[in-house]
C-alpha cells in the first residue's frame, strides 16, 4: 500500500499507457493523483481529455482514465457464386 505522503502526482506520458481492469472493464490509465491534491475532478478530466475518474480511497488517489470500448463484430461467411 502506498502512503499518501510518498505518492507523487503521476501523469503517464507516451504510448502505450498502463492498462487496468476496473469493475470488469478495461481502462487506459492516463494519470493518478492524490485525493488531497484534487480540488475539481471534472476539471482535471477535461484537462486530461479522459472520460472516467475513479476515487480510490484505499490508495488515497484519483485515477483518471479512458474506457477501452469492445468492438462488435461478426464472421463474414464466404458465399459461393453459382
Amino acid at each position: 500500500m502506498v502512503s499518501i505522503t510518498k505518492m507523487r502526482m503521476s501523469r503517464f506520458i507516451g504510448n502505450p499507457y498502463p492498462l487496468e481492469i476496473i469493475n470488469g472493464k478495461m481502462y487506459e490509465v492516463r494519470a493518478e493523483y492524490p485525493i488531497t491534491k484534487v480540488l475539481d475532478a471534472n476539471l482535471i478530466k477535461k484537462w486530461l481529455g479522459v472520460d472516467t475518474a475513479f476515487k480510490v480511497n484505499r490508495n488515497g488517489s484519483y485515477i483518471f482514465c479512458n474506457e477501452i470500448q469492445d468492438v462488435d463484430w461478426e464472421d463474414i461467411q464466404e458465399k459461393s457464386m453459382i
